[in-house]
């Protein structure tokens, strides 16, 4: 093994006139830390995660793991982000509601964020035209004190109405 170690040290051994190759520290791309960050907004998004997530120390290490010359984007960053999506989204579901194939099922989910400040989520179901299910959230509202049906049907109407949704 010994005999061995003391060849293999010879053959990596660079000549005194051999130049080495240094490429230094390659920059990511703009387009790559945006496409990241979308990634990053899906993924909270699909998964229910809180903002509070990017401010974690292990999802930043991963994250400097994964590539190390990206930078985890802020909340506000984020929120400015998931805020100009969801106006982009709102627009294409709102074009194509009004004329859906067929009929739609709304649902709807009330809950208390840990702050006591009540809200109220309106979720829209419906079969496109290709026999695919599909499942769209409208509209998350504060829910007015006092939680009555009267209060849920007026935020209900009104979310119906942005999206030209008749009764």
């Amino acid at each position: 093994m010994e005999r061995h170690l003391e060849i293999c040290k010879k053959k990596f051994r660079l000549e005194a006139g051999q130049q080495t190759l240094s490429f230094g520290v390659i920059k990511l791309p703009h387009a790559a830390k945006l496409k990241i960050h979308g990634m990053i907004e899906r993924w909270m998004l699909r998964d229910q995660q809180s903002l509070s997530v990017l401010d974690h120390p292990d999802f930043k290490a991963l994250l400097k793991t994964l590539q190390p010359d990206y930078d985890c984007p802020s909340r506000n960053v984020m929120t400015r982000k998931i805020g100009v999506d969801y106006g982009l989204l709102r627009t294409q579901v709102g074009a194509y509601l009004p004329s859906p194939p067929g009929r739609v099922a709304l649902t709807t989910d009330g809950w208390t964020a840990g702050n006591g400040d009540q809200f109220l989520s309106l979720t829209v179901h419906f079969i496109t035209a290709d026999w695919e299910l599909q499942t769209m959230l409208l509209d998350f509202a504060p829910f007015p004190v006092p939680q009555s049906a009267e209060n849920a049907a007026n935020l209900i109407t009104s979310a119906l109405q942005d999206y030209g949704i008749k009764k």
